[in-house]
């Protein structure tokens, strides 16, 4: 992965010393965005290989051992600190670019592409929940944005941090997060599951404020009061500003995403906090001794930083995903022993005759017949989800998509050729994406793939929705009429065990209870797979957009011209890459293929699963103890009896 980015960083330095000669274009001298290119990639070489690195070539580089020799073989690096300010000092080389002083020569940030901090005993961060700092607007490092792609599909939550220090009519949302960023978040149908916390909400001048109370009309309320006074007054209107504003951005954009002028009751969780002031007003009310000197920056308590809030909210976040999971295991054990004590204390099916005819029985009416209804089940919604109002919908928005893309992409590729060279060539030599010197990234393949993303999302909501989408509503009613059916003959089996064999009918409880469970179990895998498929399915058009222009070697043409009119050249290999193909460029035809071929794993997936659903239910009364019971089963059924209660006692610890 090193050797790749070793690749463009010296291709960088490269093409902008023949920018300064002139002989990469003679009209287009170095500018401030290519001069940020080259210092970005010379920081990097330095930090890995030296002063020297600059002078040598991409193979000498190969050849000279790193500064850190840790990272030869992409090993990891464990460290340990007794406190937080002292982790942060040991970290600073791993993240940061350092002094020669401060880093002992050794500096490690290039190399890194992530870092896990594991703290013993946090009593805000229940067990179970990680958060990850992902990289922000700008970062140079490739890996670091491969990782937040790949990230972002896991997480169930996305917090997006942003400082609260500008004035009023500068605090805009959608500045803090690009535009590819908030249509991965829609498509991903995280809109509802996103927080923002603006941050430093202390930080507020004595020059702001005459300008903030004219700002909130605050002057009658202002009227007589301290500086401070004045101070907490604006920041707690400038906090409840924010937070409408930034809901009321959110709302307005996932209406534009979802195209239909709906919002589709999505409300954004917003802090407004100062970790300065809870640090510095915590740390008083903490102290056993004398109480030690505050200097919170504006808020008198606590609880005005926000903090304590947020900290309530992760717990609550955390807390229930521990309590569904312990409430899944009580039940579970709740099943078995009532499952073990009925089938223990039932002596019906002690002859061994009258077990093999009941066994035979259940073969043949239950398990056999339920097998042959799974099937037809799965026919009937694979023909359904492939209909007119599901994929049948996505396949319409996506040939639209194609059409409006395809009309686009001569455009765009003109747009590109506005860019210098020196960033054309950097774009070119990472296969298309590019995060450096501007605020948003560059991404050809985005550019080209969002008119179908666009036409997508106009119907995405509608058929990947995990409450009232499409595929899921297919998907749960194909489970709910599997499970109608096993009821249907598990009743009649009931029936058959206690008129035909004079074997309690109450033998099939547990099983129905299993079956219960299995249902529940079952419609919450099924909702997590369409939840995983939506992520996957809108990326795979910008990836196969991105292969395609990769096995043309069009990036790689454009990477390696070199000497007058080189940019000439990389513009119209890019133009041939982008248009070849009739009547359809074979960029387009390849992401129309892959998208469709995304909707049949989907459909595969599903009913994978619905078959699994089919075979559990069938095992759930087909355990060994339906059919025998052992001679010690008075003393069996008292220990499972005890086992069970304290087991649940267990639990509700």
């Amino acid at each position: 992965e090193w050797q790749e980015e070793l690749k463009s960083l010296c291709d960088d330095i490269a093409n902008y010393g023949q920018l300064e000669s002139g002989s990469l274009s003679s009209r287009r001298p170095p500018d401030r965005e290519s001069k940020k290119i080259r210092d970005i990639a010379v920081g990097k070489l330095k930090a890995v290989y030296g002063d020297s690195a600059v002078d040598k070539s991409y193979k000498e580089l190969k050849k000279t051992p790193m500064m850190v020799d840790a990272f030869q073989n992409e090993s990891r690096e464990y460290i340990e600190a007794p406190t937080s300010g002292d982790l942060g000092e040991q970290l600073n080389k791993f993240v940061v670019p350092l002094s020669s002083a401060a880093s002992g020569g050794v500096e490690w940030w290039p190399l890194v592409n992530s870092i896990s901090i594991f703290i013993p005993t946090c009593e805000f961060l229940p067990e179970g929940v990680v958060l990850v700092d992902l990289p922000g607007k700008g970062d140079a490092n490739t890996a670091r944005a491969a990782v937040t792609e790949d990230i972002l599909k896991e997480c169930d939550w996305v917090w997006i941090v942003c400082p609260m220090t500008r004035t009023t009519s500068d605090i805009t949302f959608v500045d803090q997060i690009d535009d590819e960023l908030r249509r991965q978040l829609s498509l991903d149908g995280q809109t509802h599951e996103l927080v923002v916390i603006c941050t430093m909400t202390d930080l507020l001048t004595n020059n702001d404020v005459p300008t903030e109370i004219q700002s909130f009309n605050l002057s009658e309320q202002a009227e007589g009061k301290s500086m401070q006074e004045k101070k907490i007054l604006v920041a707690k209107a400038r906090n409840e500003w924010a937070k409408a504003e930034i809901q009321k951005e959110c709302q307005e954009h996932a209406r534009e995403s979802a195209g239909t002028g709906e919002s589709r009751g999505h409300t954004t969780k917003v802090f407004t906090v100062s970790a300065n002031d809870y640090y510095e007003l915590s740390r008083a009310a903490e102290s056993t001794l004398q109480p030690e000197p505050v200097n919170p920056q504006l808020y008198d308590t606590v609880d005005d930083t926000e903090i304590p809030d947020l900290q309530h909210y992760l717990q609550g976040a955390g807390s229930a995903a521990l309590q569904e999971k312990v409430q899944r295991d009580k039940t579970a054990s709740q099943l078995l022993a009532k499952e073990m004590h009925l089938s223990l204390a039932d002596k019906g099916t002690q002859d061994s005759q009258k077990r093999l005819v009941v066994k035979q029985k259940f073969d043949t009416d239950l398990v056999s017949v339920t097998k042959s209804d799974t099937e037809n089940i799965i026919e009937d919604f694979k023909g359904t989800v492939h209909g007119a109002d599901c994929f049948g919908k996505l396949q319409t928005m996506l040939d639209e998509g194609i059409k409006l893309a395809v009309e686009n992409a001569k455009s765009e590729v003109t747009r590109w050729a506005k860019l210098n060279v020196h960033t054309y060539r950097a774009v070119c030599l990472r296969f298309g994406e590019f995060r450096g010197t501007r605020d948003e990234p560059i991404s050809f393949n985005s550019d080209l793939a969002r008119p179908i993303i666009y036409k997508l999302s106009q119907v995405w909501e509608e058929v990947f929705s995990t409450t009232d989408g499409k595929i899921h509503q297919l998907a749960q009613k194909a489970l709910q009429t599997l499970k109608d059916k096993f009821d249907e003959r598990v009743t009649h089996f009931r029936q058959l065990l206690s008129t035909g064999f004079d074997i309690s009918g109450e033998r099939l409880n547990p099983a129905k209870m299993r079956a219960d469970r299995l249902i529940k179990n079952s419609s919450q895998t099924l909702r997590k797979i369409v939840c995983e498929e939506r992520k996957d399915t809108h990326r795979v058009v910008k990836q196969a957009i991105q292969v395609e222009l990769i096995m043309k070697r069009a990036y790689h043409k454009c990477g390696e011209q070199k000497g007058q009119g080189t940019f000439e050249r990389m513009k119209r290999i890019m133009n041939e890459s982008v248009t070849e193909g009739t009547p359809l460029p074979k960029v387009f035809e390849a992401a129309k293929q892959r998208l469709m071929s995304q909707c049949e794993s989907i459909t595969e997936r599903i009913s994978e699963q619905l078959s699994c659903f089919g075979e559990d239910i069938s095992s759930a009364v087909s355990f060994h103890h339906l059919w025998t019971s052992p001679d010690n089963a008075r003393s069996i059924a008292e220990s499972t009896t005890n086992i069970q209660e304290k087991v649940s006692k267990l639990l509700q610890l």
